[in-house]
């Protein structure tokens, strides 16, 4: 849920900022 998330705002916001909000790391995005 969060990676949709992150997919459809990054335009909106950095995807950096957006790993912090949702706790989310890099590598957890390349699974």
């Amino acid at each position: 849920m969060k990676y949709v998330f992150i997919e459809k705002h990054q335009a909106d916001f950095s995807i950096k900022a957006m790993y912090h909000v949702l706790g989310v790391t890099r590598s957890d995005w390349y699974m």
